[in-house]
């Protein structure tokens, strides 16, 4: 997990490496609350449902992107995690900054592969923080 950002006492993490349900599980256990988590990508056609079991009510708010961005959408309804759909991470990021407050988290950590938008996790966790970086305030 990798520290990138913070704007008005909300840190932006880069945790792009987390392509499974255990790793994103991990991720949110690090925070005490307010997360808002982008989350989505490769349908691996695994069970998201332990994370939504395990997340302790940290979670604030999903940013779904991604192929399964509407397995995650039904889960959210499901446990009552307030989300938004979005088409890529520029509008991930955009959507991050609109419903950010103060203390809150913005962690991507999204529980899946990032194949079909990126190479790689890498260029995912990049796309992110240069997002992020390059984003006024």
């Amino acid at each position: 997990m990798e520290f990138v950002k913070k704007v008005n006492n909300v840190s932006f993490y880069n945790d792009s490496k987390a392509t499974n349900v255990d790793s994103t599980i991990k991720a949110i256990d690090s925070f005490d609350k307010n997360i808002i988590l982008l989350a989505g990508g490769y349908d691996k056609k695994i069970d998201y449902s332990p994370m939504f079991e395990k997340e302790n009510g940290k979670i604030k708010a999903m940013i779904l992107l991604g192929q399964t961005k509407y397995i995650l959408e039904d889960l959210c309804k499901k446990y009552k995690i307030e989300y938004y759909l979005v088409d890529d991470m520029q509008m991930a990021v955009d959507k991050s900054f609109e419903i950010m407050k103060d203390s809150d988290t913005v962690l991507l950590s999204p529980a899946s592969a990032s194949w079909g938008m990126y190479n790689n996790y890498m260029q995912r966790g990049d796309d992110f923080k240069k997002r992020v970086l390059e984003k006024e305030v």
